[in-house]
């Protein structure tokens, strides 16, 4: 029971869901839970996390990306604001 307990916590504290700690709690029960076993569930959960990070930083750079659209845009009303007030303040005349 203790095995069972600490494998638990340890599923959980690495992120592995309910049902898969449940899909490998028989084979640990029975004692057939060989390490390469182990070792092949928690690869798949590693490739989670890295597919969890590989989107993360897709999502920061889409952050930075537009920060800097928005800047760029900014910038370019407060330049048509500016010559806008230009003109108004000197216009042509003909």
């Amino acid at each position: 029971m203790h095995r069972e307990f600490v494998f638990i916590t340890m599923s959980r504290q690495i992120g592995f869901s309910p049902v898969s700690i449940a899909e490998v709690l028989p084979s640990l029960r029975a004692k057939r839970l060989t390490f390469n076993a182990l070792a092949v569930h928690m690869r798949s959960r590693i490739a989670e996390i890295d597919s969890e990070i590989n989107a993360r930083k897709a999502q920061r750079q889409k952050s930075i990306d537009d920060i800097a659209l928005i800047k760029q845009q900014h910038q370019e009303q407060k330049q048509k604001q500016k010559q806008k007030s230009i003109n108004t303040a000197n216009p042509r005349t003909k």
